[in-house]
């Protein structure tokens, strides 16, 4: 299945349940003659499609809505790895994304730190620690990304959250913040410890 025919595949997913998405996902799988290829343009294609919505646009909503439902989907396993619960083959991509420059990922890195360090919503901790394992996936692929760009302050997908006082776009300050915010995290002290181990090793790069 190219790009193009996976991309397309999940623009028509958004205007459907999440559990009819997640269905018609699953049997574009089934169909595919590679299942590792198939992954890797489904990230892609989420990737692209991510790129082309607004950041509070209904069908960014339906993508995130999407998303979650299909990594709690058990369907195959790839080399004793679950395929949509692992996310196999997401930070591949995102990685070779942010080398190539074919999308601009930064905003939606900034985006899940926003989400998850700059507001006071109250969160279980079943929750947080499943936010914060995609801030750790963020700041170990992306992190010299985050941290060595500026600017984008006009980015609605980098707008600041409301205990962010700075100004929306990627800084030094608005990097320090979330690593304030992170050490503040008791109920997810490991988590949060590891990311920032992982922030102070990009500052040292």
């Amino acid at each position: 299945m190219t790009l193009a025919a996976v991309t397309e595949t999940l623009r028509e997913c958004l205007s459907r349940t999440p559990d009819d998405g997640v269905e018609r996902i699953n049997e574009c799988y089934r169909q595919s003659a590679n299942g590792n290829d198939f992954i890797w343009e489904f990230w892609e294609g989420v990737i692209a499609v991510a790129a082309s919505l607004g950041a509070e646009s209904s069908e960014m909503d339906a993508l995130v809505q999407l998303i979650e439902k299909l990594v709690a989907t058990h369907v195959d396993d790839i080399e004793e790895q679950a395929i949509w619960e692992s996310k196999r083959g997401l930070s591949l991509s995102l990685r070779e994304n942010l080398d190539s420059g074919i999308w601009d990922t930064l905003p939606f890195g900034v985006l899940a730190m926003r989400e998850t360090l700059e507001t006071d919503a109250g969160m279980h901790s079943h929750e947080l620690d499943k936010r914060l394992k995609v801030l750790q996936a963020w700041v170990v692929h992306a992190g010299e990304h985050l941290h060595r760009n500026s600017g984008g302050e006009e980015n609605r997908l980098m707008l600041p959250g409301h205990l962010w006082d700075g100004p929306g776009g990627m800084s030094k300050d608005r990097w320090d913040f979330w690593k304030k915010q992170l050490g503040k995290l008791d109920a997810s002290e490991n988590v949060a410890r590891s990311i920032i181990s992982s922030m102070d090793g990009v500052e040292k790069k």
